[in-house]
This record gives structure tokens, C-alpha cells and sequence, in this order.
């Protein structure tokens, strides 16, 4: 039987993952090829999966308090496949009527993907799924990537872990990049 939150969940609940999300999960390479573990995704199959994720976890997060939407959004987050987290990232980045350009899966550069607002403001989205701390020398690889990206307004670094004392530093002190993490994130995927 599925998993269903409860509207007026105690916000010092943890709450489980649905087992709808274990189909999404990222599949593991019988042997690594190039470093990569896991298997990548056709571009389309990746699109339409992330569709299906987001329109589901705006479904089941009308009712539940704002702590319980961003854990809940979060757990789901965290366990689907890399390649269909971006996606979805970028499906957000549509539905707010944004211009989308796509990266490959592999050998990007270290961007996942590119958006133009409505003014023609190109930003660069970096989207890393994380458990715990984020790294402050991915931040400062990202930075460097948006600094030699010539057309580019910024960078947003939009990850599902939390930022680190040292990691907020940065953000501060480098123009070029912003974090997007937590209730940012949910609002970003809920709007």
C-alpha cells in the first residue's frame, strides 16, 4: 500500500518516502564504464519521468504545512535518478515560461543546464543531489564555469542537502553564483 502524508503532519516528524519514487531510482552499471556507476537514461524517457515526478509531488503536497512539503519534496528528491532530477529542475524552469536549453548527460562542463528569462538573461544551473553537506569546491568550480561562460548573467547551484558555514561564504563573496536549496528549492518546484 502506498504511502500517504496526512495533512497537519507534527512538523518534528520525519516522513518516509512513497514507494512510488523506488521506479525513478538511479540503476547501478553491472560493470563502471568511464567512472560512471550508473546507467544513463535516454533524454526523453528522463523528460517524461521527471513530468510525471513533478505533477506528482504537486499533487500530494497540497494540505501539508511547509516543513512537511520541503522534507517530503526533499526524501523524494534525493532518491530519484540524477539525469531525471535535472530534468525536472528544468521542467520548473518551463513552467515559469522560461527559454530551456539542455546539456548532455555526460561531458557538460559541469552544467546541467541553461535558462533565459523573460528579459534574455542567460543563467547557468548546476543541480547536485546531496545527503548531507554540500562540497565548497564544487561551489568554486561552478563559479569558475559561469566566470568563462562569456553570455552568462549567473550560475544557480540548486542542490537537496544543506550549505555549510563555509559554502554561504562564498556565495556572499562571489557575485556570479546563487544557492538554491531547502524552502528555496521547494517553492522552486512548487510554484
Amino acid at each position: 500500500m502506498p504511502f500517504s502524508i496526512q495533512p497537519g503532519t507534527s512538523t518534528g516528524q520525519l516522513l518516509p518516502p512513497p514507494q512510488w519514487v523506488y521506479i525513478y531510482r538511479p540503476r547501478r552499471l553491472k560493470r563502471p564504464k568511464d567512472g560512471r556507476v550508473f546507467q544513463v537514461p535516454r533524454q526523453k524517457s528522463a523528460m517524461r519521468d521527471a513530468r510525471v515526478i513533478l505533477n506528482r509531488l504537486r499533487q500530494e503536497c497540497i494540505g501539508l504545512t511547509s516543513f512537511a512539503q520541503t522534507d517530503y519534496i526533499l526524501r523524494v528528491l534525493r532518491l530519484i535518478c540524477p539525469f531525471i532530477f535535472e530534468e525536472l529542475l528544468l521542467h520548473c524552469c518551463c513552467d515559469m515560461g522560461w527559454r530551456v536549453v539542455r546539456s548532455s548527460y555526460t561531458h557538460d562542463g559541469g552544467i546541467d543546464g541553461t535558462f533565459f528569462d523573460e528579459d534574455g538573461a542567460k543563467f547557468l544551473i548546476q543541480a547536485k543531489r546531496y545527503s548531507g553537506e554540500i562540497e565548497p569546491e564544487h561551489l568554486l568550480a561552478f563559479s569558475d564555469v559561469v566566470w568563462r561562460d562569456k553570455d552568462a548573467i549567473a550560475g544557480i547551484f540548486m542542490h537537496t542537502g544543506t550549505t555549510c558555514a563555509k559554502g554561504h561564504f562564498i556565495e556572499q563573496n562571489l557575485s556570479n553564483i546563487s544557492i538554491l536549496e531547502g524552502c528555496g528549492l521547494r517553492e522552486f518546484v512548487l510554484q
